[in-house]
């Protein structure tokens, strides 16, 4: 699967949308802070 983002307006937010969409082994590549929310890179890619 390529790499995601997940965007939201906290750490924990953004967590839960990549635990729902990528399961649990998901690989977190990036976090950044845009524009006052989280977005994270993800990616269940081995």
């Amino acid at each position: 699967m390529p790499e995601l983002k997940f965007s939201a307006v906290d750490t924990a937010l953004a967590m839960e949308e990549v635990q729902k969409v990528l399961g649990p082994d998901a690989l977190i590549l990036s976090t950044e802070r845009r524009n006052g929310m989280i977005e994270i890179v993800a990616t269940n890619d081995p």
